[in-house]
């Protein structure tokens, strides 16, 4: 059973899916609509975490995550999950670290393109991986929601 959850920020009302056990989705107001809310658990911890993500109050994470995707794909997004707060890497960067953790080359387009398919944005900080000019690129909320994180971050 799936369990929704809507929390109002300053990026837009996003919605926390989760399941009897795990964090599976948060998703922007410009995807996936459900029309109600059936919390529990896992959802009610996800909004207090964010409560304590936009109002800067020191963050633990002690939410099971289970983002769907490709081996790869959630490879890639545990790497998101060691750029701390009010950090940023590029793709290269984690192209780099991907190489050396799992001993495997890969191109950075694909590193990209696994942050882009990221389903619970925030949380596993997608948002603070930037162009390797300095330059903001692809958020599945926008770039200006990108931004908008970049700077509540400092």
């Amino acid at each position: 059973m799936k369990y929704i959850q809507f929390y109002n920020s300053i990026i837009g009302t996003l919605t926390i899916v989760a399941d009897n056990k795990y964090l599976n989705a948060i998703l922007f107001d410009n995807q996936i609509k459900y029309t109600k809310e059936n919390p529990n658990k896992i959802t009610n911890l996800t909004s207090n975490y964010l409560n304590n993500y936009f109002n800067n109050k020191e963050i633990k994470l002690d939410i099971k995550l289970n983002p769907y995707g490709t081996q790869y794909q959630q490879n890639v997004w545990k790497l998101l999950l060691d750029v701390k707060y009010g950090n940023i890497k590029t793709y290269k960067d984690i192209k780099e670290l991907y190489e050396i953790k799992y001993n495997k080359k890969t191109a950075s387009i694909a590193i990209g393109q696994a942050i882009s398919k990221n389903p619970i944005p925030i949380i596993i900080p997608c948002h603070r991986i930037i162009g390797s000019n300095n330059t903001l690129t692809g958020y599945a909320g926008g770039l200006n929601k990108k931004e908008i994180l970049l700077k509540h971050e400092g």
